[in-house]
């Protein structure tokens, strides 16, 4: 297919972010409408001469509006907004120029400026009833699919994915023009608020979005779904159903499978079908795992005409193709996999990994400057690998590793680097959640290990414990490192209650291995990541956990005129650091320094007490006004926070594109907590609150009589008691009394 007609993403870079008044604004034509919205062209004021923007703001006068639709419109403008910046921070999304920048956003009234596009989809299918080309239609799904993964890394999934709704730049005729994803977050409101699907169109809604009780909530799968239907308009002219609004609903959740695009256009070749019928499967859990797979299976079948095989395991006897295009269907295997065999009447993959060797080799070494530090991430098991496989790996001082004792699984990752642990114990089959297998496994890659990290000064192994290999493979490799002179910061998380005790008790029993072996150990609570990542899936939501922990890290070795501190005096304070954990916060607007601070060291991920750290390193990152006016502030106020031996290492990022946005990320070590405070910090529970639980436990879990705390012994208020019953749902309420002159609290549900 042709290929030859890629543009050079530059030329379609979104104008950069600047202060508006709206006021100033010249509002001239509408060139866009839908709900409860208009779009206008606008001639802003000169800003290296005149600009033309368009602006997006509600059809009725904002005097006239419900607070709680203005309220709802402020609200997209902030999540378009973030997506936007996310996508600026260059180089780390140097591949994608796919949302529709945001120039700026009203504070109280409701507007948002954007960059002026040229047409949608939409106007395309209209001027092509048929159907797009082949390769434009693959590389425009694509584009999309590129600019949703981002928003997906962050958090926030689209819900409307629809023609009108994917807007082009021009560029020169020789060239594609370039596709961007618009109108982010109103599919997801407007249903919450109504509980109507008015603001979806029909022909590009997942089933899920009509019965969530059949089909579970919608999320990023949905995504999928809708990206899979506007790939198929492009293909045939149509979306998968047509017709009226009740019979295309009917069809979508009860009715046949959509017919293969190839029945409406011959020339499709049956890898193309598959694809994008896979996306198009009826349940969640058999399309797609995420967008990014969909992304590559297209430019698989447009750049080589075939399937990655990890996409074509899964079509066999899940995609609805013809009997003509099943018989025809050509499944070619990456290098990486060889080829399938068919051992025994079964088919399975090879185990045959490119050679440990050329894994992980100089390039990005070959980049480091003097006052840059070599730094190896390893993803362990398939909570490690899949939160390097879902991260940005633009760093050039970082060297990305999947270790893994799943063939299958590894095949999928992204990575620098790949090692199969235990291909002789497991044969590439897994550990059936076993520890102890994960960690002969990993010992008996132990040589190719130490080769991997023997180059590295940092050395950070990430994943989940309670399963096999991650529980098994962290410690080993952690030992590996940190016997070859390199600095050691395991992150790792911890499973949920609903996992059962066995996997509880598998976590528990490696956080204690951990932290024998490691420098420190940095750790997050999975309850508590899940709970505060929306719909973002868990993967997602450890990569991007992962990747602010890791940047802190590469900021604070990397820059030791900020931080005050070269990376050797840096090293000298988390070598023996221990137990630590990571903190996140942000603000958009208005930044107040100490709600800023106290989000991030009372955020659910960080349970623990920070005055009790030993080490504390902060980077605050915003645009350059927000950079000199708030830094400062907010770093006194995070020493307030602190007693006066805590080391603090404090430094500042400027990121240009974070328009009226202020990030703070705060890792705390040096700990110095008895194992059992370490174990319940880990699972998420606070000290305090593992102490009342015990003492529920003491009497049986019954508040009957009357059960006092001795506020000598514990010092804790009425307040954080009440806190803490709260937050175990008991109910009760706190008195008073004195026993032998000391003044006790007293827990009575009477």
């Amino acid at each position: 297919m042709e290929n030859s007609r890629i543009p050079d993403l530059e030329l379609a870079a979104s104008p950069p972010r600047r202060d508006l008044e709206y006021a100033d604004l010249e509002i001239g034509e509408v060139i866009g409408s839908g709900g409860q919205a208009v779009v206008s062209k606008v001639y802003a004021p000169p800003h290296d001469g005149e600009q033309l923007i368009a602006v997006k703001q509600p059809t009725r006068d904002a005097k006239t509006l419900p607070r709680e639709t203005i309220n709802r419109f402020l609200e997209e403008a902030k999540t378009w907004a973030t997506v936007d910046a996310r996508e600026r921070e260059k180089p780390r999304w140097r591949d994608s120029e796919h949302i529709v920048g945001v120039i700026d956003f009203g504070d109280q009234l409701p507007w948002i400026a954007l960059e002026y596009m040229d047409g949608g989809l939409d106007d395309r299918l209209r001027e092509n009833p048929d159907r797009l080309p082949l390769s434009e239609a693959l590389w425009i799904g694509e584009c999309v699919c590129r600019g949703v993964e981002l928003a997906h890394n962050y958090g926030i999934a689209h819900l409307d994915l629809k023609p009108a709704n994917v807007l082009f730049r021009e560029t020169p005729e020789e060239v594609w023009d370039v596709p961007k994803v618009a109108d982010w977050g109103v599919a997801r409101v407007l249903a919450e608020q109504t509980g109507t699907m008015e603001a979806l169109s029909v022909e590009y809604a997942a089933p899920e979005q009509f019965d969530s009780d059949q089909f579970g909530d919608p999320d990023t799968l949905t995504d999928v779904y809708q990206v899979g239907a506007l790939v198929y308009a492009m293909l045939t002219g149509d979306p998968p159903f047509t017709g009226p609004q009740t019979k295309v609903l009917h069809d979508v959740v009860y009715g046949d499978p959509p017919v293969p695009p190839s029945t409406h256009r011959p020339e499709i070749p049956p890898e193309l079908d598959a694809a994008v019928m896979l996306a198009l499967e009826r349940e969640k859990t058999k399309r797609y795992e995420n967008i990014g797979t969909f992304r590559k299976a297209l430019a698989a079948v447009r750049i080589d005409g075939y399937l990655p095989p990890v996409v074509a395991s899964r079509i066999k006897g899940t995609v609805h193709l013809s009997p003509e295009a099943s018989s025809s269907l050509s499944i070619a295997v990456s290098d990486e996999a060889n080829e399938l065999k068919n051992r025994d009447g079964e088919d399975t993959v090879s185990t045959d990994l490119t050679p440990v060797e050329t894994i992980g080799g100089s390039k990005r070494r070959e980049t480091l400057t003097d006052s840059q530090t070599d730094i190896t991430v390893i993803g362990c098991g398939s909570g490690g690998c899949g939160a390097i496989h879902h991260m940005n790996q633009d760093c050039e001082t970082v060297e990305f590793i999947a270790a893994d004792t799943d063939v299958q699984h590894l095949i999928e990752i992204d990575a620098d680097g790949k090692i199969l642990l235990g291909e002789e114990k497991t044969g590439g089959g897994g550990t059936g959640s076993l520890p102890q297998v994960g960690e002969e496994a990993t010992r008996e890659k132990a040589t190719e290990l130490q080769a991997l990290v023997q180059d590295a000064s940092v050395v950070i192994p990430v994943g989940g414990l309670g399963g096999g290999t991650g529980t098994g493979s962290l410690p080993i490799i952690t030992r590996i490192a940190r016997e070859t002179g390199a600095l050691t910061i395991p992150v790792v998380t911890t499973p949920f209650e609903s996992e059962g005790q066995v996997r509880q008790a598998n976590a528990k029993a490696g956080i204690k291995r951990l932290r024998k072996e490691a420098n420190t150990v940095l750790v997050v609570p999975g309850r508590t990541l899940l709970s505060s990542s929306g719909d973002l899936p868990f993967s997602y939501a450890m990569a991007d956990y992962l990747e602010k922990v890791m940047r802190t890290i590469i900021d604070a070795v990397n820059n030791p005129n900020q931080s005050g501190s070269s990376f050797e005096n840096i090293r000298t304070q988390i070598e023996q650091g221990g137990f630590g954990m990571v903190g996140f916060s942000n603000s958009i607007g208005d930044v107040n320094p100490a709600t800023l601070v106290d989000e991030a060291v009372q955020s659910p991920q960080f349970p623990a007490d920070i005055s009790d750290a030993g080490l504390v390193i902060a980077v605050i990152t915003g645009d350059s006004q927000a950079a000199d006016e708030d830094c400062e502030a907010i770093a006194s106020t995070l020493r307030d926070r602190l007693s006066p031996d805590i080391k603090l290492a404090c430094l500042t990022s400027i990121d240009k594109t974070l328009a009226k946005t202020m990030q703070l990320t705060v890792v705390a070590t040096g700990f110095e907590y008895d194992q059992e405070t370490v174990l319940a910090l880990s699972f998420g529970y606070s000290p305090e609150k593992k102490r009342i639980e015990k003492i529920f436990d003491q009497a049986g879990g019954k508040l009957n009589n009357v059960i006092p705390v001795i506020h000598s012994e514990t010092g804790w208020s009425d307040s954080t008691i009440k806190t803490l019953l709260d937050e175990m749902e008991v109910e009760g309420q706190i008195t008073q009394t004195r026993t032998d002159g000391d003044r006790s609290a007293v827990l009575n549900n009477n």
